[in-house]
């Protein structure tokens, strides 16, 4: 049985007040650019996610489906720096230089990803997305359309299938997004592996 709109949310919050001080712990060495652009990415995700359940839950879905699109390609882009990124790229990137040059087009940074990590899992996504959510970044037909009653009379008619799809599928992409951030908490020390495992089942 799906849980309703509130539950999700509640699950949301639930999730990021235990987060947050575990994230608080997490020291990082100031020449470390890879890191702290790591880090600047993770809070950013964090931000995309909390605000599209925000938005669905004061019917505003319209507006919170115009996220998914970037809240994606920010998980990308933080993905790609960390795991494919030569350090010179980081480097100029850290200091604005040449910033969208050293990001491919996402559907090379998905299938480097996928590549890298042997599975098919950002191009899926990505497909997914373009064929659903690009619409609603860029008010296209379903955008409009959804603003429509059956007799052709102007109204919000939110999609309540799809409200619960996004909120579930944004927190699990925040779950597997922010395991790398984590990931080095544990490995300098600041974090107790079973912390991070209990928090992200």
């Amino acid at each position: 049985m799906n849980i309703t709109i509130e539950e999700n949310y509640t699950n949301l919050i639930k999730f990021l007040k235990e987060l947050d001080p575990l994230l608080s712990k997490i020291e990082i060495e100031a020449n470390s650019k890879k890191d702290l652009l790591l880090a600047a990415f993770t809070r950013l995700i964090i931000t995309h996610v909390e605000s599209i359940h925000i938005l669905i839950k004061k019917e505003l879905s319209n507006s919170a489906y115009t996220l998914v699109r970037p809240l994606f390609d920010t998980i990308l882009r933080m993905k790609y720096m960390y795991y494919i990124m030569e350090k010179s790229d980081i480097e100029k990137i850290w200091i604005s230089k040449n910033w969208n040059q050293k990001f491919p087009n996402p559907t090379k940074m998905a299938t480097s990803l996928d590549n890298h990590l042997n599975n098919t899992f950002y191009v899926d996504i990505l497909k997914d997305i373009k064929n659903n959510s690009h619409d609603y970044t860029h008010t296209g037909m379903k955008q409009i359309a959804s603003m429509f009653n059956d007799d052709d009379s102007i109204s919000v008619c939110d999609d309540r299938e799809l409200q619960l799809e996004i909120m579930s599928n944004t927190l699990n992409l925040l779950k597997t997004s922010i395991s790398i951030y984590l990931s080095i908490g544990i490995n300098n020390g600041n974090l107790l592996k079973k912390d991070v495992e209990k928090l992200l089942l």
